[in-house]
């Protein structure tokens, strides 16, 4: 399990989304957008709301984040940490 995904993250991240899916104006933190704009410009694609953190710790806060955005941001990182693992592909 990820250092920033415990069983807290957990308890953080249901009311965060609770909240975004009860309002349909709700904006991804990262990309501005609603839901419903996401899905439109993604058709065919499974978008849903994530908690995503707004810095990389543990702790930070979690605000509404459309899961294309988190999926990108934690592919992004994966990429940047295997880049500077002095070539092991590990980190």
């Amino acid at each position: 399990m990820s250092r920033l995904h415990d069983w807290s993250h957990q308890l953080r991240a249901k009311p965060v989304r609770q909240r975004a899916y009860a309002d349909p104006s709700t904006r991804c933190w990262r990309c501005g957008l609603t839901l419903a704009e996401v899905r439109l410009a993604n058709p065919g694609r499974r978008i849903e709301w994530h908690a995503g953190h707004t810095e990389p710790t543990r702790y930070a806060p979690l605000l509404a984040e459309c899961s294309l955005c988190n999926w990108r941001n934690a592919a992004e990182t994966t990429a940047a940490k295997r880049a500077t693992s002095g070539g092991t592909g590990r980190f």
